[in-house]
């Protein structure tokens, strides 16, 4: 099994994406922003209130508008449950992993 992760992680590094293994799989969403880069966006969290509308992407606290650093992606909505972000090339939806406890 450990020969396993290890492979694993060798074949990741080998692609030049790196990713977090503590995430759940599939929910990073990589974008071909130009021929040359993969840009990934991962959707940390989303905060919501009668004065503002935030999202967390890639660690960065965004509003609409803002642009999200090193992608040239911009952020064009942001709802309860997803964002929306656009580049020149690309319109993206990103959404939240669903976090309802099951009783």
């Amino acid at each position: 099994m450990f020969l396993c992760i290890l492979f694993g992680s060798l074949v990741q590094a080998d692609t030049g994406i790196l990713r977090d293994p503590t995430l759940p799989i599939g929910k990073s969403v990589a974008i071909n922003s130009d021929k040359s880069a993969v840009v990934v966006l991962r959707l940390n969290s989303i905060l919501i209130s009668q004065q503002r509308r935030l999202a967390v992407i890639n660690g960065q606290s965004l509003r609409q508008g803002d642009e999200i650093k090193g992608t040239g992606f911009r952020v064009i909505a942001i709802d309860a449950h997803s964002v929306r972000v656009q580049s020149n090339q690309a319109t993206r939806v990103l959404s939240l992993v669903n976090t309802k406890v099951k009783k």
